[in-house]
């Protein structure tokens, strides 16, 4: 056998394969063929390989990067109503609560109470108080109350006394002072005697509407209790 490979034929289950020996080196080696075909079997391998991987990524990263949008999407959406009560809550209602004003009490032939506005338990937010009327300003339903506790003055005499309490509405719709709610008590009790009359109501009331307490028997309004006699609204 001279003359490069010689061909040899050896039958292996049923199929003649054909091979190349190769006379110097003594080993049997495939041929130039199969070695052509391996090497591109081996270079589609290698591509594969090399485009596959990050395809595979950028497939991942898409995937990931909807999944994050809808979730931001979802937060987002979440969000919105969110905000929105936080702003409503962060945004002060208007609403008052006076007190009795003690340095500034006095008699007036109209029988207005007095209040104060800034010290202790009193406050003003939203609303203006000009004594004696506490200025609305903005238009919707509140709830209005005050109360006024009535006491006997010295010398105290054993007698009937009738006791009214009122909250008025003083508006540029109306000429006169209109009655929102009012209450008349009868006092007939031995002295000493203390008696407190609260008022309380939903009404509508629009801007520049200004409300004012009157009692009767200004004398006898306890004036050195501030949780016993006040004054205030809300907007619901």
């Amino acid at each position: 056998m001279t003359g490069g490979a010689e061909m040899l034929q050896a039958e292996e289950i049923g199929l003649v394969q054909v091979v190349d020996f190769d006379a110097e080196v003594g080993e049997r080696v495939p041929p130039k063929a199969w070695k052509k075909s391996l090497l591109v079997v081996a270079c589609c391998l290698l591509c594969t390989c090399v485009l596959g991987v990050p395809t595979a990524f950028l497939f991942m990263g898409n995937g990931k990067g909807a999944e994050e949008g809808d979730t931001s999407i979802l937060i987002e959406n979440r969000s919105l109503p969110q905000v929105a009560a936080h702003h409503q809550h962060s945004a002060v209602k208007p609403r008052a609560h006076l007190t009795v004003a003690q340095d500034k009490w006095q008699e007036t032939s109209k029988d207005f109470v007095h209040w104060e506005d800034k010290l202790s338990m009193a406050f003003s937010r939203g609303m203006t108080y000009r004594e004696p009327f506490l200025e609305i300003t903005v238009t919707g339903d509140y709830y209005i109350y005050a109360q006024v506790t009535f006491k006997h003055v010295h010398p105290c005499r054993e007698a009937s006394k009738s006791i009214q309490l009122s909250i008025n509405r003083k508006s540029d719709r109306y000429d006169v002072p209109e009655e929102l709610i009012s209450s008349t008590k009868s006092v007939v009790s031995k002295c000493p005697w203390s008696q407190p009359i609260y008022l309380g109501a939903v009404v509508n009331l629009e801007q520049r509407d200004q409300l004012v307490v009157n009692a009767s028997h200004l004398k006898m309004v306890d004036i050195k209790t501030e949780h016993k006699t006040f004054f205030g609204a809300f907007l619901l």
